[in-house]
């Protein structure tokens, strides 16, 4: 079976519905002068309506549009709106009947090579994906890219910054940034409960050494996110073979086909990690209050009446009372009855589809256990 089979396969089997892309690559260009009679025409022939999936052309912006490229004013807000929402019908389609004389093609080419066989990929799912594609600043695309299930974030973005050159270290750390404040303003907040989409950072440089840091970077400010929902792969490894097939190499084929495989798992473990935390945060809270209620006198009595004899000292035993305490206070916090855990713990449940070879026991719940 080709990669590109298994991928449809694996997506086709996960519960994966809706999928976001956010890249620079989807910055819609600016358009010269000499193009705007190109335009014109383009707008003038076009009908309103759906140009392409959830991308819908209504009549109001299209007689506006055209109200101000005649009259020259061609940095108006109604042509800027139009030139977005046709460059993103023809980043969706590929279709060059969207693309005013071809400068989309000629000014983006380099940029879209990249992206362009992952997003033919994707189409070619089956359930159809809902795909939301978004540039590098917030629009009124992002209300639903936060729905997506699955986000692939470019490491780099910025505007202009060339996909094959090495950026200098002030360009390379704003557009790491950027791309890290554009992602916190799409994934679900921490406080909400909810699990983040899973997430694939994506690159045509190489910087799969750097992802770890970038993971740890967003999770020491947004607070959820965790390894094993996030991946990296490189953009260059997704390329167009005979007969319109998409050809992934195997660094980032691994990669995808995990993080689609393990979706479901990783969704309800993800989730039921959040319901342990939520409930040990509000036991901590119930201890403090239990603790503060005590006064001197209680400890006073411990240390002279009760431990000076047994030859303990107070912190020692302090210690083991507040973490006895403490685990039967997180037993009765946490919310077991949640769906997540009930879901982890079925016989047939998501972790039993997880695929591939093993590489031995964990050392890392080991470690847990050992502290």
């Amino acid at each position: 079976m080709t990669p590109e089979n298994q991928l449809l396969e694996a997506f086709a089997a996960s519960e994966i519905k809706c999928v976001a892309l956010v890249d620079d690559a989807f910055d819609p260009p600016s358009l010269s002068g000499d193009t705007m009679g190109a335009l014109l025409e383009l707008i003038q022939s076009t009908k309103a309506g759906e140009l392409a999936e959830g991308i819908v052309l209504s009549e109001d912006l299209r007689t506006a549009a055209i109200d101000q490229l005649l009259a020259s004013e061609y940095e108006g807000d109604d042509v800027l709106a139009i030139i977005a929402m046709l460059f993103r019908a023809y980043v969706h389609t590929g279709n060059d009947v969207f693309d005013p004389d071809g400068q989309f093609a000629t000014l983006k080419s380099s940029n879209l090579a990249y992206v362009t066989p992952l997003i033919s990929l994707l189409r070619k799912c089956d359930p159809a994906l809902n795909i939301v594609i978004c540039g590098s600043t917030p629009s009124d695309i992002d209300q639903a890219a936060r729905a997506a299930q699955l986000v692939f974030m470019d490491f780099f973005l910025r505007a202009g910054l060339s996909p094959d050159g090495e950026p200098n270290l002030d360009q390379e750390e704003g557009a790491r940034r950027a791309s890290l404040e554009r992602l916190k303003g799409l994934i679900t907040g921490p406080n909400g409960g909810e699990a983040t989409p899973a997430i694939v950072l994506m690159s045509s440089h190489e910087i799969a050494s750097r992802v770890e840091k970038f993971r740890r970077d967003l999770a020491a400010e947004q607070g959820n996110v965790f390894t094993s929902r996030f991946h990296f792969v490189n953009k260059k490894h997704f390329t167009r073979g005979q007969a319109a097939e998409i050809n992934v190499a195997d660094g980032s084929f691994d990669a995808l086909l995990s993080i689609i495989q393990t979706f479901a798992f990783g969704l309800v473990m993800h989730s039921a990690l959040l319901q342990w935390r939520s409930g040990a945060r509000e036991a901590i809270d119930d201890m403090w209050g239990d603790i503060a209620a005590l006064s001197l006198k209680d400890f006073a009595y411990l240390t002279r009446f009760r431990l000076a004899q047994e030859g303990m000292n107070l912190s020692e035993y302090l210690e083991w009372l507040f973490s006895e305490a403490l685990v039967d206070a997180v037993g009765k916090r946490v919310k077991w009855q949640n769906d997540a855990f009930a879901a982890i713990d079925r016989k047939d449940g998501p972790a039993h589809r997880v695929r591939g070879a093993f590489d031995g026991p964990t050392t890392a719940i080991a470690a847990i256990f050992d502290r």
